[in-house]
């Protein structure tokens, strides 16, 4: 039976201290590209600017969107993006249609994504003229960042997607502001089908370890190949952890459904069925402001977030704000109309003895989880080669040719000392009720021993384990 170091306690503090891994956080953006772009699909690649992924990806295309977007919120950011293939499938188009005559020169307003568009209009402009004056407006270099191209036939404005796939049916197209006399309808065109494969990009990443995983779509069998993916780098022997981010756009009811119908506790999904940034835009930037955050540890409900807020009409209620985070699902609130992020809940449902959970699985949970892992690795990298002696009378760590470790407080010393000494003032979020460690140590071959521990925060255990090689002596 494996020796059971006694419970170690770790006092807490919720100060933003910079964090020594701060500086060294990688952001990895899966997205598509144009036909424009040099960049090869499943290639991994460095970006240092906005105009790099411009050359990359083609400008306008999914991931020169969720670069720019990363980029506004903090230009600070290890970026790497990964181009995919585009899926066989359709792409989505809206339509406006213009009516009436105006009766004043007033400008007519409409929204596309988060941008909003002002389209001259003088007295007697019947719905053809006001399509192509919008057709004309759009047409301006200035919104050439848009996912979308347009085209007017008589009194029509037809905004296609650039892309292939499902996920251009949650771009935001609403009127704003249509003058006396004139009308402007919105409408869903050809419903955009199929999904990328993001497994094929995730599988191309190599042995790097990303913090913050934006993809592009919440399409299932992609939600789970990158649960998949994620899962296998938690493991103890790869310890490349890290948390994927996705946005979603749609009604509360659906939002919900999305929500109670997955399980996932690696993937964050950002849901609100108003916010015109398109979703993958979205991700971007809560990555950029948890990858800048001074202490990974704290949450970012204080944090501001560089996204166009919904008009205030859009904003959910009280009960349909705990309506979606009760299935899983993230939601916005707002301080003088700047969009923040209330809690940073993931899809997780159930533990993995498969008993339910009502508290779920929060993102800013598996944060700690993964720093305390990534601190160990930095702590357990010196001690590799130590020579491990079977012998009962050795100065070295002991351990029984047989057996399980007999010198576990010398094994704890090499796990635990530095730590303690370095990251005790640094601080963890939480309390000293709700966090604390039992270590286990066993033998588990001539040159190794693993060690397993059983971290309680915010009063949920999770199972944490290494392993440390040792050369035989």
């Amino acid at each position: 039976m494996a020796n059971v170091v006694p419970q170690q306690a770790y006092v807490i503090d919720d100060s933003s201290i910079s964090s020594p891994s701060t500086d060294n956080v990688e952001v990895l953006l899966v997205g598509m590209k144009l036909a424009a772009g040099s960049l090869a699909v499943n290639t991994p690649t460095k970006i240092f600017s906005t105009a790099e992924a411009i050359e990359a990806a083609g400008e306008g295309s999914q991931l020169v969107q969720q670069v720019r977007y990363l980029r506004s919120q903090s230009s600070r950011v290890n970026t790497t993006i990964v181009a995919m293939d585009a899926p066989a499938g359709a792409a989505a188009t809206f339509t406006i249609t213009f009516g009436g005559v105006a009766t004043t020169a007033q400008a007519l307003q409409f929204q596309v994504e988060d941008q909003t568009i002002t389209v001259p209009v003088v007295i007697a402009d019947d719905g053809t003229a006001q399509a192509t004056a919008a057709a004309a407006e759009l047409a301006d270099p200035k919104y050439a960042g848009l996912h979308v191209t347009a085209g007017s036939a008589l009194a029509v404005l037809t905004l296609t997607v650039r892309s292939l796939g499902e996920h251009g049916n949650e771009i935001n197209v609403k009127k704003i502001f249509e003058p006396p006399g004139t009308t402007q309808a919105v409408a869903a065109g050809v419903a955009g089908t199929g999904a990328p494969d993001v497994a094929a990009a995730l599988a191309s990443l190599g042995a790097i370890r990303y913090n913050y995983i934006c993809i592009p779509d919440t399409n299932a069998t992609n939600l789970t190949a990158v649960q998949t993916f994620l899962e296998a780098r938690f493991a103890a022997l790869v310890a490349l952890d890290g948390a994927a981010i996705a946005g979603k756009r749609d009604t509360v009811g659906n939002l919900a459904t999305l929500g109670l119908g997955e399980d996932t506790e690696q993937i964050l999904i950002l849901g609100d069925p108003s916010m015109p940034a398109n979703p993958w835009a979205q991700a971007a930037v809560y990555a950029a402001a948890r990858a800048t955050k001074t202490n990974i540890k704290v949450p970012l409900r204080n944090v501001n977030l560089n996204l166009v807020p919904p008009d205030p009409s859009g904003y959910l209620d009280a009960d349909d704000r705990n309506t979606v985070l009760a299935a899983g699902i993230a939601v916005y609130f707002y301080v003088g109309d700047v969009p923040r992020i209330d809690r940073s809940v993931t899809l997780y449902k159930l533990n993995k003895l498969g008993q339910a959970s009502t508290a779920y699985f929060d993102l800013e949970t598996k944060l700690t989880v993964s720093e305390i892992r990534q601190e160990h690795m930095r702590v357990l990298r010196p001690e590799l080669g130590k020579v491990l002696l079977d012998s009962i009378a050795s100065t070295e760590v002991n351990v029984l040719t047989a057996g399980d470790v007999t010198d576990a407080d010398r094994i704890r010393d090499i796990l635990t000392t530095q730590y303690v000494d370095e990251f005790m003032p640094r601080a963890w979020t939480s309390d000293f009720d709700s966090y604390k460690t039992t270590l286990v140590v066993t033998k588990t071959g001539p040159n190794s021993v693993t060690f397993f521990e059983k971290p309680k925060i915010n009063g949920i255990l999770y199972d944490l384990s290494g392993t440390i090689a040792f050369t035989q002596g």
